[in-house]
């Protein structure tokens, strides 16, 4: 693994805002949640992170990988009342 492809959640969705991506977990705060990654896949419909995802623990098996979503979950101007 290289470090210079590994990176915080934080710049990952910066990055990526508006997009489905597919990370690498490499590293995990206390409660183990990931807080860095690399990213292996990315793009507007969550369809494109399914074969990449699949490869990836094709080659390897015990690797841990987060999918989401780098964008406003409700679009602004917009409330959710639960």
């Amino acid at each position: 693994m290289q470090n210079q492809n590994v990176k915080t959640l934080e710049s990952i969705e910066h990055t990526y805002h508006d997009q489905w991506v597919l990370v690498k977990e490499t590293e995990w705060d206390k409660q183990g949640n990931p807080i860095k990654g690399i990213v292996i896949a990315h793009g507007t419909e969550r369809d494109a992170l399914v074969e990449p995802r699949i490869q990836l623990h094709e080659q390897e098996p015990n690797v841990k990988t987060y999918a989401f979503y780098a964008g406003d979950v409700v679009p602004e101007g917009m409330a959710v009342i639960l």
